[in-house]
Parts: C-alpha cells; sequence; structure tokens
C-alpha cells in the first residue's frame, strides 16, 4: 500500500500520528496481557478490552482534531510538516517498547518507515540508518529469514500477528514478544507497526525452573522408591511393634510423595497441552461422557446423572481435564457399603451455569479447603493431596467460573462448579469477550 497522490505530507502525518497512537496502545495491552497471564494464568477481559479500546479512542481523537485543523485552522506552511504533529507522535516517539512502521510491497522485505526512540535503543540502530532500509536485513538472522517472511504474509494478508521470535540486538540475539498490525487503507505511507518487548530473561528464567523442577522430580522419585523399598523390608523382618509402626510411617510417607510427584507430573502435563483461550462448551454433553468414562472404574460405586439436552458455556480448552478431576475425586473417596455419585447440570442464574457433583465420602479436609479462600499455599507440603483440588479450582477460575464445597449429611461433599453462559448458539468462539462483543 503506498500514499494516495491526493493527500498531503500533512494529512499522511496526522493519520499516522493517529494511527501510532492507537496501535501502540493496543500492543501494549497485549504484551501486558501475555506477561499478566505467563505469571498469574489469566487476566480478565475487561482490562483488556479498555486498553485496547484507550489506544481506539486515541485515534478517533487525534482524527477529529485533523478534521478540525483542516477546516477551521490556519494554512500550513511548508516548515510546519517537517515533524509528525503534537503529543500523540511524542506519545509514540517514547512508548516504552520498540515501535517500527513498515511498509510492505508484494514480494519484497518490509522497509522501515520509521522507528521509535526505544527501537533505537534496544537494537542499536539510529532511525537514520534504518527509514528507508530493509528492516529483515538489521535485525533477523539469517536462519529466521523464512519465519520472518511468513510473519510479514500475514500482516499482508491483513491479519494481527503475535508470537515469540529471536532477533539481532546491540547485546546480541534477544528474545521477544511480538505483535505485528497491520493498518488499513490507502493513505498511509505505514502498512503495519511491529512491536517488540524482551523477554528474554523470562524465558532463561523459566528454562532454568523447567530442568530444576524435572531433575528434583525425577530425583524425589526414584530415592522415595528406595525409601519406601527398605522401609518394607524393616516391616517384615522386625518383631518389635514400636520399631514397625515407625517403619509403617516411612513406607507411608515415602507413598504420599510418590503420589505428590506423579500428581505434579499429571499437571504438568494438562497445562503443557492446554487450550488457554475460552470456547463454547456443551457442559451436558461433557458431563455426561466423562461420567460414563469415569464409572466404569468404579463398578462399586451407583452413580446418578441429571443433564438437560444442552447447556452451553463458556470455558477454556482445559475444562474436561476440571471436571474429570472432579467426577474422579468423587468416585475415589466414596466409603461405606451403599456408595454413589450424583452429578447434574442445569441454569443456576440468568448468567451462570452449574455443574453438581455430590458424594458420600468422608468430606474434604479443612487444610486442603483452604486452598480454595486464599488461607493457606499450595507449596506447603500438607497440601500434597490437594494437588488435584488446586488444578480444579484453577481451571475454571481462568474460564471466568468459581467452585464452591459444601458438606452433605451424615457425610459426603458437593461441588459446585460455576461457569458462564454462552448467549447465543454459533460457531464455538474463540474468547469469551468475543461473544460478549456480539
Amino acid at each position: 500500500m503506498t500514499a494516495s497522490t491526493g493527500e498531503t505530507p500533512t494529512k499522511r502525518r496526522f493519520i499516522d500520528a493517529g494511527r501510532a497512537f492507537s496501535i501502540v496502545v493496543m500492543a501494549s495491552a497485549m504484551v501486558v496481557t501475555g506477561l499478566v497471564i505467563s505469571a498469574t494464568g489469566g487476566v480478565s477481559g475487561s482490562a483488556t478490552s479498555l486498553l485496547i479500546g484507550g489506544g481506539v479512542l486515541g485515534g478517533v481523537v487525534i482524527g477529529s482534531a485533523y478534521e478540525r485543523h483542516r477546516t477551521d485552522g490556519p494554512a500550513m506552511n511548508s516548515e510546519s510538516v517537517k515533524s509528525p504533529p503534537g503529543q500523540f507522535q511524542t506519545f509514540f516517539e517514547r512508548a516504552p517498547i520498540p515501535g517500527v512502521g513498515i511498509s510492505i510491497e508484494d514480494g519484497e522485505e518490509p522497509i522501515v518507515e520509521h522507528v521509535n526512540t526505544n527501537f533505537e535503543e534496544v537494537f542499536g540502530f539510529d532511525a537514520e540508518t534504518l527509514e528507508g532500509e530493509s528492516l529483515a536485513s538489521y535485525i533477523v538472522p539469517p536462519e529466521k529469514r523464512d519465519e520472518s517472511i511468513a510473519l510479514v504474509g500475514e500482516l499482508e494478508d491483513g491479519r494481527i500477528v503475535e508470537g515469540e521470535v529471536q532477533r539481532e540486538t546491540n547485546m546480541g540475539f534477544r528474545t521477544f514478544a511480538f505483535t505485528g498490525i497491520p493498518v488499513e487503507g490507502d493513505d498511509s505511507e505505514v502498512d503495519a507497526y511491529a512491536i517488540y518487548s524482551d523477554v528474554t530473561t523470562e524465558q532463561e528464567q523459566r528454562q532454568r525452573l523447567q530442568v530444576l523442577y524435572r531433575v528434583l522430580r525425577h530425583d524425589l522419585r526414584n530415592r522415595m522408591n528406595v525409601v519406601k523399598g527398605n522401609a518394607e523390608i524393616i516391616c517384615e523382618e522386625i518383631t518389635d511393634p514400636e520399631l514397625r509402626e515407625w517403619a509403617e510411617s516411612l513406607s507411608a510417607s515415602a507413598d504420599e510423595l510418590i503420589e505428590l510427584s506423579s500428581q505434579t507430573r499429571q499437571i504438568e502435563r494438562s497445562l503443557d497441552a492446554g487450550d488457554y483461550a475460552r470456547h463454547t462448551i456443551d457442559a451436558a454433553e461433557l458431563v455426561e461422557n466423562v461420567l460414563e468414562d469415569v464409572s466404569t472404574h468404579y463398578p462399586e460405586v451407583e452413580s446418578q446423572c441429571d443433564t438437560p439436552d444442552e447447556l452451553h458455556v463458556i470455558a477454556n480448552g482445559l475444562i474436561d481435564t476440571a471436571v474429570r478431576n472432579a467426577i474422579e475425586n468423587a468416585f475415589e473417596h466414596n466409603v461405606g457399603p451403599e456408595q454413589s455419585v450424583e452429578v447434574s447440570v442445569r441454569t443456576a442464574s440468568r448468567n451462570y451455569a452449574e455443574i453438581s457433583i455430590r458424594d458420600d465420602g468422608p468430606g474434604i479436609p479443612t487444610s486442603e479447603r483452604r486452598l480454595f479462600d486464599g488461607g493457606s499455599e499450595i507449596t506447603q507440603l500438607q497440601h500434597a493431596s490437594g494437588l488435584g483440588l488446586w488444578l480444579l479450582n484453577w481451571i475454571v477460575t481462568q474460564s471466568g467460573g468459581e467452585i464452591e464445597l459444601t458438606d452433605r449429611t451424615p457425610t459426603g461433599t458437593e461441588v459446585l462448579v460455576r461457569l458462564p453462559l454462552a448467549y447465543r448458539e454459533a460457531e464455538p468462539a474463540e474468547t469469551a469477550d468475543e461473544i460478549a462483543g456480539d
């Protein structure tokens, strides 16, 4: 895309300034959202929408200012168009993340139109050197050229592009959270803006933690198997009741730590393979399928299911793991001669659906319940058996829902999982915010 011959340089600069402000705020929202999700596992759609909306509003304000100036303001002389106007261009120039405006021609590498100050500082190239030159030739490593071409192709097709990329800077190769945002229309010299947020340090810390975690988990499991084996031998060889009790306690503690290792591995696999985007899901069908599968492994437990024909909710792609975890827990902890599990799905309010899972077990210990109200930390060893409940609560919370635990009489627990209702029958949506916007 190129500027139309009917547009003056002044008009193009006003338009670009408005777009720059809008796009930088939008990209900042995306970067902040990504970092918050990485740190906490989620971010509210309303916060993201507010930031993005602020960027769009900034563009509208600038456009309106241009129209007023064009119709009411004094004529500009040639000296007044040498630099982009006012505070909005200043905002782009002083944005805390590197930004670059590029033009794209079919089959050609992107050409730098302008960069902000932070881009110059991070990448080590001044604006005069870059402007009019191929961006890729300066910052894209040779082995990453194909990846760069693919990203540019998506921008050329009008799609917003996000991902992690490696780029060359004045500090060597760094990893960036990249956001590319196309600019629509034929009245701008800029076809897209690229925003880079350096995440090298966070990535290195994440990799170190993964290595340490896996080594610790592997060694813990192996050593505990040795401890358990030796404890069992001691139990068989000794006759002193007190020593036997100590050995049995040692064996039981080893079992708990081995189970902790297995549970953390299962959680790791679930989270690594998880789909964190929110979708429209039929809660009735999900519950029916999970209950049918789990009940086959517990033939001694009677199960009942009460669901409507369909009931659509908004949840992320891990919700099936959460529901399975809750139902399996109900079956596993049943006691007494008449063991039963009751599962139901219903509309609980104008905004929420409710999945109820009831069992006749001994109930959930107070120490594990406190994980739900923030009274305890999951890192404490006594909460090893509560990892499954922690995962359940985490997934439901990230889906915009909530969990309530209730004691039953004379024994047992009811787990209530509330999830946001989907308000329209349509193809599965990518996010809850997308449905809310319809």
